[in-house]
């Protein structure tokens, strides 16, 4: 993927890229941009870091979202995905992707998004 990025932004002047991750490391090890023989290095880029959100943003951001799509939400299934996901921001959009998008119901939709930071972690671990 970095070798198709790295031509786009040589070859294609009107094009963007935003490329997200819910942990920093895990994208710079995707893009390589340390490592001088990618094709990324070197190559200008933006960070823009996002520190978990507080309770209440955590809250509000997912109400704002339920409401922006026109989907109902119980008040109590957002306090309790704001505590099992700690305020990150990542693990909240990928909750309310699967709640509101994918219109699973709570408990599942909490249960998918554990299921994919547990291959996360699980991955990480095995690097070490």
């Amino acid at each position: 993927m970095d070798g198709i990025i790295a031509w786009a932004i040589d070859n294609l002047r009107n094009i963007t890229f935003i490329l997200t991750g819910s942990e920093i490391g895990v994208l710079r090890d995707f893009l390589k941009i340390e490592d001088p023989k990618a094709p990324l290095y070197g190559r200008y880029r933006r960070e823009i870091l996002v520190n978990k959100f507080s309770l209440e943003q955590s809250i509000d951001f997912l109400e704002k979202g339920f409401k922006e799509l026109g989907k109902s939400y119980l008040f109590k299934e957002l306090e309790e995905t704001v505590y099992s996901l700690d305020g990150n921001p990542g693990w909240l959009t990928l909750y309310g992707y699967y709640r509101a998008v994918r219109e699973m119901d709570h408990k599942t939709a909490l249960k998918k998004v554990f299921d994919e930071g547990y291959k996360i972690v699980g991955e990480e671990l095995e690097k070490l």
